[in-house]
């Protein structure tokens, strides 16, 4: 069995078989695996993904200014770091801004007992 780089656009390794001193390709390799649509298709959905959990993110942002559940504000930061926001320093934002969260969670109590007081 000898391996035998093709030219680009041909599937990169074919296998070429000596049978009876002649050498055919087995063109499995050709027929079964992804195709180009299902790259594409994938690549779409997983983009869709990235930008709905970023959108989840941006939400969180408008849930710490009104101080409202904290809880629910922390969940919607998890799915925004769902996002990868520039693969490492976007989610490293994200769980610094949740510690300081978990840090003032006082505060979210205290907005909350002022709107019971009216």
């Amino acid at each position: 069995m000898i391996f035998k780089p093709e030219p680009i656009g041909i599937s990169p390794i074919t296998m070429v078989v000596k049978v009876d001193g002649e050498r055919t390709k087995d063109e499995r390799s050709q027929t079964e695996g992804w195709s180009m649509e299902n790259a594409v298709a994938l690549a779409t959905v997983e983009g869709l993904f990235t930008i709905g959990c970023a959108l989840v993110g941006v939400h969180a942002s408008f849930e710490i200014k009104r101080k409202k559940r904290y809880r629910r504000t922390q969940a919607f930061c998890w799915v925004g770091l769902f996002s990868r926001g520039l693969i490492i320093f976007g989610p490293a934002l994200i769980l610094l801004s949740m510690i300081l969260l978990m840090l003032n969670k006082d505060e979210f109590r205290r907005s909350n007992n002022e709107l019971e007081a009216f």
